[in-house]
């Protein structure tokens, strides 16, 4: 349902939200088992709220048959309005349709693993399954063409009815993307969704074999084994030209000025690769340090500290006095309100501002404790 993965609720080994990763990297799904699961990030944690709260007013709508009211004492996010919105939208285009809301996915026909929950589907007996997955991130935008989690819920579904539908479309709502207004369908016929079956059920097996195969691409980001994955780590760098001919010393990179057009090509094709496995390490060494390891010549060190109110209220009614636009919605940041002056000309704004704010720490990051060279 998120960017990245969200509640699968109960993760399976062979989730839809990971089969990007097990069918292209199928030894992905064993190796990911030596590692704990990784606690929710901030921005995973809000989507997941996003989710929770699409799916508690479609429940209301659907209990209450009316939107007069629904969203009264409720935080509800632009976005989650964005969605609901389309969702009822496209329903009463549909009659005769049925509303399937966090709806259990099995495909135990095609492995008794491959579960899951999708967000929304329209179903339409003869007609059409209309599958709909929320995203809330914002910088990666999701494509539903061909995308492996919403073609395993429609083919869950398709089977649960039995197959009896014309067309299928499946759609991805990302209203904050940049793109498209943050709603993208693909549409297919439901032979051709039936089509994917062997092919969901080939990479199933492949990702039981003994010898399964690591393999480097886009769909390693997230995956928990990929601070120490051969493919991600070795491959990767070989397929870039970098050599790492002794581990003290500087990586011996080629000269860029030097490449020929092909070989800058490859860079850029595997600069992803690198990139995730280059923010798992850092994250690998984070994590060490701060659970009393070491890693030499590094150490957490305090990010950028910022500056909030110490009594909010106590500065509004302050400020909200003496400064003529104080307020944008809520009172102004520190940072901004010292750009304004005492509409009566009386008080040091800056003075003022420090007497009423407080300095809080955004907590520690990797960092150098040793220089390398002296210039």
């Amino acid at each position: 349902m998120s960017t990245a993965p969200h509640k699968e609720r109960k993760h399976s080994r062979i989730s839809p939200s990971k089969s990007e990763r097990w069918l292209n990297c199928p030894a992905s799904v064993c190796l990911e088992e030596k590692y704990p699961e990784q606690p929710e990030s901030p921005w995973a944690l809000e989507g997941t709220k996003a989710h929770e709260a699409l799916e508690k007013f479609l429940r209301r709508f659907l209990k209450n048959g009316r939107r007069h009211g629904l969203f009264e004492g409720d935080d509800l996010f632009d976005s989650v309005g964005v969605a609901f919105d389309f969702i009822l939208e496209e329903r009463a285009k549909l009659s005769g349709c049925e509303l399937l809301i966090e709806e259990k996915v099995d495909c135990s026909f095609i492995d008794p693993e491959l579960t899951g929950s999708l967000d929304v589907a329209l179903v339409q007996p003869f007609g059409l399954l209309h599958v709909m997955d929320y995203k809330h991130g914002a910088g990666i935008s999701v494509d539903p063409v061909k995308n492996t989690q919403l073609l395993i819920y429609a083919i869950g579904i398709a089977e649960k009815y039995g197959w009896d539908f014309e067309d299928v479309r499946l759609t991805i709502i990302q209203p904050r993307a940049r793109d498209c207004g943050g709603i993208k369908h693909w549409d297919l016929s439901i032979d051709e969704l039936k089509a994917w079956v062997p092919i969901f059920d080939k990479g199933i097996k492949r990702t039981k074999a003994l010898n399964a195969k690591p393999f480097a691409g886009d769909w390693c980001k997230y995956c928990r084994a990929s601070v120490d994955c051969p493919a991600l780590g070795k491959k990767s760098l070989a397929e870039a030209k970098i050599e790492f001919t002794d581990i003290d010393k500087p990586a011996k990179l080629p000269d860029i000025s030097k490449m020929t057009p092909e070989q800058l090509g490859k860079v850029l094709d595997v600069s992803k690769v690198i990139e995730i496995w280059l923010s798992d390490v850092r994250a690998f060494a984070e994590d060490k340090l701060k659970n009393g390891g070491e890693v030499k010549g590094w150490g957490l060190v305090p990010k950028r500290s910022y500056r909030v109110w110490k009594d909010p209220k106590k500065a509004a009614s302050v400020f909200g006095l003496i400064v003529k636009d104080a307020f944008v919605t809520d009172l102004k940041s520190p940072a901004q309100m010292e750009k304004e002056k005492d509409v009566h000309g009386k008080k040091d704004i800056k003075k003022l501002v420090a007497e009423h704010t407080t300095t809080v720490s955004n907590g520690v990051t990797l960092g150098k404790t040793e220089k390398i060279l002296e210039f």
